[in-house]
């Protein structure tokens, strides 16, 4: 699981106190009784005096119970369906108003969840899922899992053929807040069927207020508003989730969507309270036996490295040097010995600079025991890319320290819409708002490090456990046992050196070369491996103890150049020819005294050659399959433009001839020839748009170009645009109304930007009704974006209509036009980098947003 950086409100005040139990309210298509002992207290509205009566009786016949919960299904003799539950002193019976026969039934449900085993979250999910899109007929059946922070990720979906696939992607926490989460503890199931207007609860007796009833476990109690309006905005009319508890804990959900409501039904809730239970056991089979296995292979790794320290009996040599060393095992890269003021590394470390900064904060920071953390813990930021640390305290007095090491990873998370767009503040008050987009969002996460796994935290922990309880030390014991085994490795260097001949003799896929630096060496080469030696045509022992420097002039690499440099390099070999390689730095290991650290500096490095001939030769082929292709597409695009504007010639003389001809027609009072005439005018009309699309996108949106980007005042730009379309809409006897805050600039494409205003705005005209009115308004968004609404009073467009509005050629009505405006508009807003946003509703009008970034504060 990546872990998210990103800064966004994890909780909303409105969610978090909104009274989900006390709602006083229920979902349409459903009767509530309320009895408190044999007194009939309260009822949802539509409650007749027949059904009164029923309940009267229901309150008292014998019921099955649900499994794992409160409720019990209480069936009368002509076969209607009761469900009842006992909560606070207080009786409940549910009832569907429908009389349509359920979908669900006792003999729907069996078993096969529950002898689900499979040692596999992700597969588990994908059965479940599997499961259930074939038991209901559902356009979304998915399993959410909640994170450590409660947001959440869908790990497996069924969808429909044209539902959106929400799979990978991650939600807030505020999707799901803490209220609704643990109710889903207690009720395990929670069913939406539709979005209407609940049902208000009547209280008829004196002594019973509407806040003294709680109505958590109630199957129809009515939903939060947000969630409601949530749901409008994903597109669902109703849905269905169900409790995924692993260990007392809410793992997750399993969430199904309708694209339709649903009938208010007794036995969908029975069939997934079972569901929920079973479901809930297959992934704690799943967890537990996914969890033993890695535990199993952790402890494999501690053994093996119990097995070297006992045929060592040198801590420093296993814990450290070896092909079992503590940072193996453990998923790290690199692991850096603290020992006094000496320090000891192998592998992917920090510079020495930063090893000497982590050395002057682990005495007052950290304390005896192990800290594990993603991100450096310190005030600065780590070289050589380390990020991740398990910093291991082993002792005081001396002072010792083990630290692991993780590199950092370029991570992405895709989350369902951007998560910082859910609020809108209002002075000091944040408010919740739903968002209206789930289009996949992507944050790039950098400097954080894979998680520690508790696997690997229990190495960690074991193997300190085991090596001290095998030498019978304790921490300050085996903090000098460690000084004594560097500082004897050290003396004995043939020890080190043979570590590193062995590391790189397993180098196979390329050239690799051991050089020993410090205050008695300075980049003498120790150990080559076979590939060097086949490629260049030499012995291992050549060069053994020569500078590196002279090793390199003869092998023709003129390393005092290259040494410094990212560039990849040129070598000729005897095996392969010319080759490019790239030169790679790795730590064999690395000593020095923070109090002398010119005398006692000490370095074995290795140096890898990454042969990169084939990929350097891709790339170019591809830079120039490319830049060819650019040449013939300007070349098209000059040619076609040529083309269309020949073609404007003769069909601006068409259009003039047919105009004249309509006139004549119209005095003589023709009617049939004036109609072929009408239509011959349609047609060219059509025909000049199209040519005058296809050259206007050839050249304005190609010309949306960074260096074609200027600051622009808003303000001034609408209020050109509108003088320019002022005509059109008193020809159209349409009212132009501006609503412009103070002035700001934008950054964008000057004539872009004006392309778009002049599209959205002509449209506003064109589609109105007559006396109505475009609205256009300026407001700061988030983030610091300005945002351009053109609002008008129109007919308004279908949820169809909308998601095709942007597609070229698409017309809704029999005016003139040839439907480029909006689909202009958009491509020119998307390659400018804004944002473009349509809302409509049939009868009331249309309104499109665009947003840009601002460049200077808006003025008082």
């Amino acid at each position: 699981m990546t872990v998210s950086n990103l800064k966004y409100a994890k909780e909303f005040e409105p969610c978090e106190q909104e009274n989900l139990r006390k709602t006083g309210a229920f979902q349409y298509g459903m009767y509530i009784l309320v009895f408190k002992g044999n007194e009939l207290v309260a009822f949802s509205e539509g409650v007749s005096i027949g059904i009164k009566k029923r309940a009267t009786s229901v309150l008292h016949l014998a019921g099955e119970r649900v499994v794992g919960g409160p409720h019990e299904v209480v069936e009368e003799a002509d076969g209607n369906i009761w469900l009842r539950h006992e909560n606070q002193g207080y009786t409940f019976l549910e009832l569907s108003d429908s009389k349509t026969a359920s979908s669900f039934s006792h003999n729907t449900y069996n078993n096969e969840l529950a002898e689900l085993n499979i040692p596999n979250v992700w597969k588990c999910a994908e059965q479940v899922c599997q499961f259930v899109s074939k038991s209901i007929n559902a356009e979304r059946v998915m399993v959410y899992q909640f994170h450590e922070d409660w947001s959440g990720e869908v790990i497996s979906e069924r969808i429909g053929a044209d539902t959106e696939s929400f799979l990978g992607l991650r939600y807030p926490p505020t999707d799901i807040p803490k209220v609704a989460r643990t109710l889903y503890l207690e009720l395990k199931t929670r069913h939406l069927f539709n979005v209407k207007t609940p049902t208000p609860l009547i209280v008829e007796a004196k002594d019973v207020e509407e806040t003294d009833i709680d109505l958590s476990h109630c199957l129809s109690r009515s939903v939060s508003p947000f969630h409601v309006e949530y749901l409008n905005n994903m597109g669902s009319a109703s849905t269905l989730s169900c409790a995924i508890i692993v260990e007392n804990k809410l793992w997750g959900l399993l969430s199904l969507h309708f694209s339709e409501k649903r009938l208010v039904d007794i036995h969908e809730f029975v069939f997934f309270q079972k569901l929920s239970i079973d479901i809930s056991a297959a992934f704690s089979w799943a967890i537990s036996s996914q969890r033993e296995m890695l535990v199993t292979r952790s402890q494999n790794a501690v053994n093996r490295l119990m097995q070297r320290l006992e045929e060592e009996v040198e801590p420093f040599q296993t814990l450290i040097l070896s092909d079992v060393a503590l940072h193996k095992i453990s998923g790290g890269q690199g692991i850096s010995l603290f020992i006094g003021s000496e320090v000891s590394s192998i592998g992917l470390v920090p510079s020495q600079e930063d090893l000497v900064k982590i050395r002057e904060n682990l005495s007052s920071n950290f304390d005896v025991g192990n800290h594990f953390c993603e991100m450096s813990p310190f005030d600065f930021t780590l070289s050589n890319n380390v990020a991740g640390m398990a910093i291991c305290i082993i002792s005081k007095a001396p002072f010792c320290a083990i630290i692991i090491f993780r590199k950092g990873l370029d991570q992405t998370v895709a989350w369902g819409g951007d998560p910082r767009n859910y609020s809108i503040s209002e002075g000091e008050v944040l408010r919740y708002t739903p968002r209206k987009s789930f289009e996949k969002w992507i944050e790039n996460v950098e400097g954080c490090s894979a998680p520690w796994s508790e696997q690997h935290k229990s190495a960690i922990e074991s193997t300190f456990s085991s090596v001290k309880a095998f030498l019978e030390v304790d921490n300050a014991e085996l903090a000098i046992l460690l000084r004594s085994g560097m500082r004897r490795a050290l003396k004995k260097k043939e020890n080190l050196r043979s570590v590193a001949t062995d590391v790189i003799d397993s180098i196979t896929s390329g050239i690799a070369i051991g050089i020993e630096q410090g205050a008695t060496a300075s980049n003498s080469v120790v150990a080559i491996n076979n590939v060097t030696a086949e490629s260049f045509n030499i012995s291992h022992s050549d060069f053994l103890g020569a500078s590196f420097t002279d090793f390199s002039a003869s092998i023709g690499i003129d390393w005092e150049t290259s040494a410094g440099s990212d560039k990849p390099i040129t070598i000729n070999t005897v095996t392969n020819g010319i080759r490019d390689v790239k030169v790679r730095q790795g730590l064999l290991f690395e000593y020095f005294d923070i109090g002398r650290i010119k005398d006692s500096f000490m370095r074995l490095v290795i140096y890898e050659f990454i042969d990169i001939t084939e990929a350097t030769r891709i790339k170019n082929s591809l830079i120039a399959a490319r830049e060819k292709a650019i040449s013939e597409n300007n070349l098209r695009n000059e040619m076609m433009a040529k083309l269309f504007h020949e073609l404007k010639t003769p069909l601006h003389g068409l259009l003039g001839l047919s105009e004249i001809l309509r006139r004549r027609f119209e005095v003589i009072d023709d009617i049939k020839n004036k109609t072929l005439i009408d239509s011959l005018y349609q047609s060219a009309s059509l025909m000049r748009d199209v040519v005058e699309y296809s050259l206007s996108t050839s050249s304005l949106v190609d010309t949306v170009d960074e260096q074609n980007f200027r600051k622009i005042s808003v303000n001034k730009l609408i209020t050109e645009v509108v003088a320019l379309v002022q005509p059109l809409a008193d020809k159209k006897q349409v009212t132009l109304e501006l609503a412009l805050m103070g002035d700001v600039e934008i950054y964008a494409e000057p004539r872009g930007i004006r392309q778009v205003l002049i599209n959205l705005i002509e449209n506003g005209i064109k589609y109105n009704v007559e006396n109505g009115s475009v609205t256009i308004r300026t407001e700061l968004s988030d983030y610091g974006r300005i945002s351009m609404v053109v609002e008008d009073s129109g007919a308004g467009m279908t949820a169809e209509q909308i998601a095709k509005c942007t597609q070229p050629y698409q017309r809704f009505s029999n005016l003139d036009g040839s439907g480029l405006g909006l689909s202009i508009a958009e491509a020119l807003m998307r390659n400018m980098g804004g944002q473009f946003e349509i809302s409509s509703k049939v009868g009331v009008g249309t309104k499109i947003t665009i947003s840009m970034g601002a460049e200077t504060e808006i003025a008082a």
